[in-house]
């Protein structure tokens, strides 16, 4: 999914393609939405939570780290930092097959969204 799943993705729904990757990765992480998007520093798995829906949201949907910092209330730098901790545990095979089970419930998701919104399917998006 390099480059993006969405590649039209309009600025102004990248907070909102955000708030999806939050809430999905709260269902599957069995960790409160309101603690993914607090501002303070957490316990370790609430963190790797967090860190896993950043790391989705610039991956999968191809939304910039400074988008994606906006969204999530950070700076830049910390969502850099999520991206490489989330790459670096993809060498476990266990997460590294978790994160793609994520990453393709948020391809489907993306792909259900744009057909809705444009009537048809993305380029690349098909079957």
């Amino acid at each position: 999914m390099a480059g993006g799943l969405i590649a039209g993705l309009r600025r102004d729904m990248a907070g909102e393609a955000c708030g999806l990757v939050q809430e999905v990765v709260s269902i599957v992480f069995d960790v409160p939405l309101a603690e993914i998007r607090r501002a303070n520093r957490c316990q370790s798995r609430i963190c790797d939570a967090r860190h896993v829906a950043m790391y989705l949201a610039n991956t999968t949907f191809g939304i910039s780290l400074s988008r994606v910092a906006r969204a999530f209330g950070r700076e830049r730098t910390t969502v850099a930092h999520a991206v490489r901790r989330v790459e670096d545990k993809r060498d476990d095979q266990s997460f590294d097959a978790r994160l793609e089970r994520l990453e393709a419930l948020l391809a489907a998701i993306g792909r259900a969204i744009e057909v809705g919104r444009t009537g048809r399917a993305a380029v690349g998006g098909g079957r």
